[in-house]
C-alpha cells in the first residue's frame, strides 16, 4: 500500500466551490452506492412522471464526463463517477473520479490520477476490450468516497476535497488472471467500517481456479480478512466474473453477511470475520454473472432458491429454474416491483458483433412465485439495464432510455429518451439510470445527462443526507 504523499497522483484542483444547494423539505432519496440506497435498483420516491412527450423529460442539464460504465453515485447534493480520461475526453490523461454539484451540475472538484503501476507499458496491455475504461460505480459515505479502476487500483477519497487518503494496487498484489475484456468490475461494498470486494480469479497453476474476496479497512486500507475457494479445472468450467460480481448484504441469524459467487456456488460469508455461514451450489453460470438479489426469504439469480436465514442450517431449496434453458441473466440484476421480476437474459442462440461474442437480449416480466414468463420483449440490444421506482421501469437499450410500466399485463412503453450522438451506444447500455431527488441522472460514453422525473420538480437533496448512505 502506497501512502497519499507518496503517490504520483495528484488533486488537479477545486473546479468549484462546495456549495451546499438551497434546502426545502427534502423527500427524495440519496443513490451513494451500486445499486442505490437498497442495493437492489430500486428507488422509494413516488410522484414520478408516468409519461414522457415526444423527446423525453425536461433536461435538466448534461455535462461532459470521462468514459466509464461505472453508474453515477448521487449523495448528500454530489453526484461522483470514475473514469478513463478527465471530462473533456483526453484519454490518454489517467483516470479521474469528478464530484458534481447534483442540482446544477457545476464540477466542484476532480481527482486525476496516473497507474501506480512500475510498469506502465504492461498497464496498458491490462486493456480490456469494448473499451479501455472503469467499470466500477463509486461508493460514498459521509466523509469518504471509494473508487476502484479496471487495472485494479482502488483508492479512498476524502469526499469534501477528493484529495487521497489511502490507496492500493490490488491488481499487483494479487495478480488475477485476466479475461480478455472484464477486468475490475465489482463496486465496493463499504460495511461496518469495511471495503469488501472480490480480489481475485485465478489459476495459478492449472489445473487449479482459486476465487477470492477479501475486507479492506476502510481508514487505512489494510486487508482484514480474506475468503476463497479453489477446484479443479476441468476445461469447461469458465473463469467467469470473479473480479466483476458486487457481492450483496444480507443477514444470516442476526449477522451482517455478503453474498458472494466462488467457483460453483454461492457463499454467504460474515461480514466481522470473513467466515463462512452459508453455501448454495449453482448451476452453470448463474454463479458468477450478476449480483444475487434478496428478497425476503428468496435469493435471485438466474434461478429463485429460499433460504431460511433465521437460524442454522439455514434450510434452502430450489423453487425454481429459468423457463429457457440458453437464457442466463448477465450484468443487469433482475429488478421487483409487486408479485413480478423483470429481468435481462442473453439471448445465447444468437450472437451479433464482429466478434461473435454479443449476444441480444431479451426484457422478461417473471412470475416470482412460479418463474412463468408472463411476458417478453425480443431482439434488444446486449447493452441493457433497468432500475425501477413507484410502478415504473427505467430501461436502458441500445439507443436510449425507455420508460416502461411495471406490470405484468404486457410490455407497455410510455416515454423514450433516445441518444443520436454517441459513438458507443450499445455499451453505454450497460450503466444503469439512476434517480435521486427526482432527478434522472444517465451516462453515456461522453456525457453526464440529468432529466427531471418527478410530476412537480426535482426534490433538493438534504444536506445531511439520509440512510441510503452505507453504513
Amino acid at each position: 500500500m502506497r501512502s497519499a504523499t507518496m503517490m504520483t497522483a495528484a488533486v488537479v484542483g477545486i473546479l468549484w466551490a462546495c456549495q451546499a444547494p438551497a434546502q426545502d423539505a427534502a423527500k427524495g432519496t440519496d443513490w451513494a452506492q451500486f445499486l442505490g440506497p437498497n442495493r437492489d435498483g430500486t428507488s422509494p420516491e413516488k410522484g414520478l412522471l408516468r409519461e414522457w412527450p415526444d423527446g423525453g423529460p425536461k433536461l435538466l442539464w448534461k455535462v461532459p464526463v470521462a468514459a466509464g460504465y461505472g453508474t453515477p453515485t448521487v449523495s448528500k447534493g454530489s453526484v461522483f463517477l470514475l473514469g478513463r480520461g478527465d471530462r473533456w475526453g483526453k484519454a490518454d490523461k489517467g483516470r479521474s473520479v469528478v464530484c458534481l454539484d447534483a442540482v446544477t451540475g457545476k464540477p466542484v472538484w476532480e481527482f486525476k490520477y496516473e497507474t501506480q503501476k512500475e510498469d506502465k507499458e504492461a498497464a496498458k496491455k491490462m486493456e480490456p476490450a469494448w473499451g479501455w475504461c472503469p467499470r466500477a460505480t463509486v461508493t460514498a459515505t459521509d466523509d469518504a468516497v471509494y473508487s476502484i479502476d479496471e487495472i485494479g487500483e482502488i483508492y479512498r477519497l476524502d469526499r469534501e476535497t477528493g484529495k487521497p487518503v489511502w490507496s492500493r494496487d490490488l491488481d499487483t498484489d494479487y495478480k488475477p488472471a485476466h479475461s480478455d475484456w472484464k477486468g475490475w468490475c465489482a463496486s465496493p461494498v463499504v460495511v461496518d467500517g469495511k471495503v469488501i470486494l472480490p480480489i481475485s480469479s485465478l489459476m495459478t497453476p492449472p489445473p487449479k481456479h482459486e476465487r477470492k474476496i477479501a475486507a479492506l479497512d476502510a481508514k487505512t486500507g489494510k486487508t482484514l480478512w480474506e475468503f476463497g475457494d479453489q477446484l479443479e479445472y476441468k476445461g469447461t468450467l469458465s473463469a467467469g466474473g470473479g473480479l466483476f460480481v458486487t457481492p450483496q448484504l444480507t443477514d444470516f441469524a442476526g449477522e451482517a453477511c455478503v453474498l458472494w459467487p466462488g467457483i460453483d456456488r454461492l457463499y454467504a460469508v460474515r461480514v466481522a470475520d470473513g467466515k463462512k455461514v452459508w453455501e448454495c451450489p449453482g448451476k452453470g453460470r448463474e454463479t458468477w454473472q450478476i449480483t444475487p438479489q434478496v428478497w425476503g426469504a428468496e435469493i435471485m439469480m438466474a434461478r429463485l432458491v429460499s433460504v431460511d436465514r433465521t437460524k442454522p442450517p439455514f434450510e434452502t431449496k430450489a423453487l425454481w429454474e429459468p423457463a429457457r434453458t440458453q437464457a442466463a441473466t448477465t450484468y443487469a440484476v433482475p429488478v421487483r416491483w409487486g408479485d413480478y421480476a423483470y429481468v435481462f437474459y442473453y439471448m445465447n442462440d444468437r450472437c451479433v458483433g464482429e466478434r461473435g461474442a454479443l449476444h441480444a437480449a431479451r426484457l422478461s416480466c417473471i412470475e416470482i412465485k412460479t418463474g412463468r414468463e408472463v411476458w417478453t420483449k425480443e431482439s434488444l440490444d446486449h447493452g441493457a439495464s433497468a432500475m425501477v421506482a413507484d410502478g415504473l421501469i427505467f430501461a436502458r437499450w441500445k439507443d436510449g432510455v425507455h420508460l416502461l410500466e411495471a406490470t405484468p399485463d404486457g410490455f407497455k412503453e410510455t416515454g423514450k429518451v433516445e441518444f443520436t450522438n454517441v459513438k458507443n451506444v450499445g455499451n453505454s447500455g450497460w450503466v444503469m439510470p439512476v434517480l435521486s431527488h427526482g432527478r434522472l441522472y444517465v451516462r453515456t460514453e461522453d456525457t453526464l445527462y440529468c432529466y427531471q422525473a418527478a410530476k412537480e420538480g426535482p426534490e433538493a437533496p438534504a444536506p445531511a443526507g439520509n440512510d441510503a448512505a452505507p453504513r
